[in-house]
C-alpha cells in the first residue's frame, strides 16, 4: 500500500526549515521539524539562547494567523562555555 503524502504538511515543514536556517544563519544543529494535523514540532541543538529564541521568533512570525493549535519548540541549547571563555584566576 502506497502511504498518501500531505504536501501541504511537507510544504510547511520545508517553509520552516528554510525560514530557521535563513534567520540563524544555520547555527541550528540537528534541525527536524515535523507538522502532523494541526501540531508542529520543531526540534534542534543551539549554541546559545539567542539563537534558540531566533528560532523561535521566526517560526511563530511564519505561522502569523495560522490554525495551529499545539507548537511544541524542542531546542536543546548546549551549556558549555565556548573556547574563548577563561574563568577568572582567584
Amino acid at each position: 500500500m502506497i502511504a498518501k503524502i500531505d504536501h501541504s504538511a511537507h510544504q510547511l515543514e520545508s517553509t520552516l526549515q528554510r525560514v530557521i536556517i535563513d534567520r540563524t544563519a544555520g547555527r541550528l544543529r540537528q534541525l527536524k521539524i515535523e507538522v502532523h494535523d494541526d501540531r508542529i514540532v520543531v526540534r534542534g541543538t543551539s549554541s546559545s539562547y539567542y539563537v534558540k529564541q531566533l528560532a523561535i521568533d521566526s517560526v511563530l512570525k511564519t505561522l502569523d494567523g495560522s490554525q495551529v493549535s499545539t507548537l511544541d519548540m524542542e531546542i536543546h541549547v548546549d551549556d558549555a562555555p565556548s573556547p574563548s571563555w577563561h574563568r577568572p584566576h582567584a
